[in-house]
């Protein structure tokens, strides 16, 4: 890229920028340890360890008990859960305490492993389309209690904060999406305003009452978009709903 005169940067810090008067020329940095958790063929942040870490971080104190319940709660595989919980020992997310038991540390980093992980391994995988709607009044009509959904991203933003006015819609639903498609005439468009993931999870959350997904995929959901006012909500679930959880 350098040869071809086309600026980057890179994840370990390599940078060629050549904007006159500006001119940066950084080489030789290497990715660490440390930086290149992602990477690790482990598993551990790959889509099921992602979505065990979730449901650790939804559920604080969870990961003392057993480890078929994280599994069941988690949509994953017994095995998969030791495997994890080994995993996350070793890179220091969680250690055994004599009298507490199994405690999960450093959430605050996990959290934001998670965040760069979700939108590569869980969303592309439960991922189920994009559809459009005209009016935007119509997401307050939907019976989501009956079709098992849930909202997430910049519609559940809006309701928890009252700061943003959602410009696209992001439900998460369980089985019936085929219905929930044909009943609410959804028509499939890759530029349109509604998309729609499956739940990957299998555990009930304070904000299901209100029909939203937990405060961390609301969180995710926003950073993930890149947009500055969404980010900007995002902290400010952040700072309300979430950093009790990571204390």
């Amino acid at each position: 890229m350098r040869n071809l005169d086309i600026n980057y940067i890179d994840a370990a810090g390599n940078a060629y920028i050549k904007v006159p008067p500006l001119y940066i020329n950084i080489k030789g940095q290497k990715i660490t340890a440390e930086k290149n958790l992602a990477a690790d063929n482990t598993g551990i942040f790959q889509t099921a360890g992602l979505q065990i870490i979730f449901t650790l971080l939804c559920n604080p104190r969870l990961e003392a008990n057993p480890i078929r319940e994280i599994a069941e709660m988690a949509n994953v595989a017994v095995g998969t859960v030791h495997i994890t919980m080994k995993q996350l020992e070793k890179h220091g997310f969680l250690f055994t305490d004599e009298i507490q038991g199994k405690k999960l540390v450093n959430k605050k980093k996990l959290l934001k492993e998670w965040t760069l992980g979700y939108p590569i391994k869980i969303k592309p995988k439960y991922f189920a389309g994009k559809y459009q709607i005209d009016n935007h009044e119509i997401i307050k009509t939907i019976d989501l209690k009956y079709f098992g959904a849930l909202l997430g991203g910049e519609t559940a933003a809006a309701q928890l904060t009252n700061y943003l006015r959602p410009l696209i819609h992001t439900i998460y639903i369980g089985d019936k999406l085929g219905e929930f498609i044909l009943r609410n005439r959804l028509k499939k468009n890759l530029n349109g305003n509604i998309e729609i993931v499956k739940k990957f999870w299998n555990f009930t959350d304070d904000n299901e009452i209100n029909n939203l997904v937990p405060a961390i995929l609301i969180y995710t959901d926003l950073i993930t978009t890149g947009d500055p006012r969404n980010i900007e909500t995002a902290n400010i679930i952040y700072e309300k709903e979430i950093v009790g959880h990571l204390s």
